[in-house]
């Protein structure tokens, strides 16, 4: 009987839901800029402010910015102007199958630059469902100059609820001041997560008072039976 009663809670301790795949197609720019969307102007010359490309080395597309070896396909950008701020670098829409925690996660890497100068920037991940406002999820700030060509990881600090249907993706980057605000993303991520269900809230006296349920249920049972 005490087995089954752990079983029982062990199985109430933690909720696992949604699908395993990815949400957001593409995620890695294997193939270029498809199935996104940007207010940035596509562009092979990143000089001017709010413009973006796919590439693999950001040397080749400003003189300024940092040179990575490799070929692996990044989201590459020069932040957007004051004259302009909160345009939208990427927008995606997808589809959740199975409503559920999520959870986000992105590669970000500052590109400014050569000369040991440049303002940070700051990306802010968001998602909306329906008519509902855009939810920031995560966000992230680059340290210029120090992290020029270090790839880092975003995430989102806590599982989000998304219902079956339609959600909408978005990236901004919230600083709008020229001379670097030049970064790259990549690995775009929503994921199914495993949120604490109630019982683990509750500490350890919430963990005995479930157990002691257990146990009282289990005895009421047996004496109904006899």
């Amino acid at each position: 009987m005490k087995f089954k009663i752990l079983t029982i809670l062990a199985a109430s301790m933690t909720i696992s839901t949604g699908a395993s795949a990815n949400l957001i197609d593409n995620g890695d720019f294997s193939n270029g800029f498809t199935g996104f969307s940007s207010q940035y102007t596509l562009s092979t010359d990143l000089q001017p402010e709010g413009t973006y490309t796919v590439g693999s080395d950001p040397s080749a597309y400003h003189p300024q910015f940092v040179s990575v070896t490799g070929d692996n396909p990044m989201l590459l950008a020069n932040g957007a102007p004051a004259s302009n701020p909160n345009l939208v670098l990427l927008s995606y829409q997808g589809t959740v199958t199975d409503g559920g925690y999520y959870a986000f996660s992105a590669s970000v890497m500052n590109i400014c630059c050569k000369n040991p100068f440049g303002a940070p920037s700051t990306l802010e991940f968001q998602i909306r469902q329906g008519n509902d406002p855009f939810a920031k999820i995560a966000e992230f700030s680059t340290t210029p100059p120090t992290d020029a060509g270090v790839q880092k990881t975003a995430v989102s600090l806590t599982p989000f609820f998304l219902q079956a249907g339609i959600f909408d993706f978005r990236i901004i980057d919230s600083v709008t001041t020229a001379g670097g605000n030049d970064f790259a993303v990549d690995n775009l991520s929503i994921e199914a997560a495993a949120v604490p269900g109630p019982i683990v809230g509750a500490g350890f006296p919430g963990l005995l008072m479930a157990l002691g349920g257990l146990v009282v249920l289990a005895r009421r049972r047996r004496a109904t039976a006899a």
